[in-house]
């Protein structure tokens, strides 16, 4: 199984709530091990992402994404993230970021991105 269709299973598991995103996000290193891993959260939040959203002003934008905890587990380390969308009824749909975490992910280690 490669890396993405793991993220894409690992959203899948993610029980659908309406209006909610299922994003499933990995960091692996340079060979593909798993370094991090991390679901969207709908309740908790994290200075990294406040101080990200104010600076690309939308101060609203305060929920941790799937990829800005990836990011914020590796702590430093890894080469790659890769990030799964699917809708409700499991289908894989194409993600990209928004633009606090493409703020984040432009000021951090990671080398190569791949979303669905």
């Amino acid at each position: 199984m490669s890396n993405l269709e793991y993220c894409i299973q690992k959203a899948r598991e993610i029980p659908y709530t309406s209006n909610q995103q299922r994003h499933y996000a990995i960091v692996v290193d340079k060979r593909g091990r798993l370094i991090s891993s991390a679901a969207n959260s709908y309740v908790k939040t994290s200075t990294v992402m406040a101080k990200a959203a104010k600076r690309v002003g939308l101060e609203h934008k305060v929920f941790c994404h799937a990829e800005q905890l990836a990011l914020v587990r590796s702590k430093g380390k890894g080469y790659k993230l890769y990030v799964a969308r699917v809708l409700s009824d499991g289908t894989v749909a194409n993600s990209e970021p928004c633009p606090v975490c493409a703020l984040l992910l432009s000021e951090s280690h990671i080398k190569e991105v791949e979303y669905t």
